[in-house]
């Protein structure tokens, strides 16, 4: 095996919990640890692909660049910005790689 198929091997299995929807609109993410959302226990999100008015919005409602990311995060998953807020830090950087995914 060579170093490149290792190489793509690894990131393949690095994000396993990442994978696209059927409609390639959205990214849907297992998270590290479950999270509770309206009393119910949630172990996967659907982060749809960002818009420029969402953006904005989180960037009008925002006094940091940490509360635009939360709030915008939010938006996209159909949370309350709390549950972000709250959420443990591996889960949170689940949700910054699916965001940064839309940028390519």
């Amino acid at each position: 095996m060579t170093q490149q198929t290792q190489n793509q091997n690894h990131e393949s299995q690095a994000l396993a919990w990442l994978n696209e929807s059927d409609d390639g609109e959205s990214m849907v993410i297992t998270l590290k640890k479950p999270i509770e959302v309206d009393g119910q226990k949630v172990e996967t999100l659907t982060m749809r692909e960002p818009t420029v008015l969402d953006q904005k919005l989180a960037q009008n409602n925002a006094k940091t660049n940490v509360d635009m990311e939360t709030q915008l995060f939010a938006n996209l998953c159909g949370i309350p910005s709390d549950v972000v807020n709250t959420m443990k830090l591996s889960n949170y950087q689940r949700l910054q790689t699916a965001y940064s995914s839309f940028l390519d």
